[in-house]
């Protein structure tokens, strides 16, 4: 079985169109690291996934000479999932959005979670995010990387998700940045003992909190 060797900026959804197959099939085939890392999308750059082989006759259209065929393709997708939030680190709820990538636009409404949710082609590797905040004139707009975000099982995906939800300035920060970081979501949620130490359950929370 072919092997794949995930790099920066790919999921599960990118390899599965690469590959000609869909993303159910690579989890299937790759059950215990997803075990592993947690989650059915994410993936870490340097995993090797085990992709099925797709015979050249399921790939092949077939057509028939004289006349016009019209035949549908299926165009792969991703989900871009991306929460709002507000300077005090508060969900901005049911405000209109608009996502961009080249000529593509989707437009949509924050759900109650802030969470601003859009399907886009597999391949996009970044998009941009405009906000309308409640009593602000102009949208704020966000860049996006997706498919860059790393597991929570890494430290790094720990940094990613406390920067992308304001309570960490970067993801190179030291250790006790990080410490300092994970104790103020703590409180911001209500977590009890404020250790700085993120357990399973924790790990859980804070990808919920996150969208991913």
């Amino acid at each position: 079985m072919p092997k794949h060797v995930v790099q920066q900026g790919e999921c599960v959804d990118t390899i599965a169109a690469r590959h000609g197959v869909t993303p159910s099939v690579i989890r299937d085939k790759n059950q215990e690291l997803f075990r592993d890392r947690k989650n059915g999308f994410v993936l870490l750059a340097g995993d090797i996934v085990e992709v099925p082989e797709v015979s050249e006759a399921s790939r092949r259209a077939s057509f028939s000479n004289g006349g016009t065929q019209n035949y549908k393709a299926q165009v792969p997708t991703t989900t871009l999932k991306v929460k709002i939030v507000d300077d005090q680190n508060e969900p901005v709820k049911n405000q209109p959005f608009t996502v961009k990538c080249g000529k593509l636009e989707r437009t949509g409404n924050t759900d109650g979670d802030g969470f601003a949710v859009a399907k886009l082609p597999a391949h996009v590797r970044m998009a941009t995010v405009a906000v309308q905040f409640p009593d602000d004139e102009e949208p704020h707009v966000f860049t996006v990387q997706l498919g860059h975000l790393d597991p929570i099982t890494e430290r790094t995906g720990v940094k990613q998700r406390l920067v992308n939800l304001g309570f960490l300035a970067h993801t190179t920060a030291s250790e006790p940045e990080v410490v300092r970081a994970i104790k103020r979501w703590q409180e911001r949620k209500r977590i009890d003992p404020q250790t700085g130490v993120l357990d399973d359950d924790g790990r859980d929370q804070l990808v919920a909190d996150h969208g991913s």
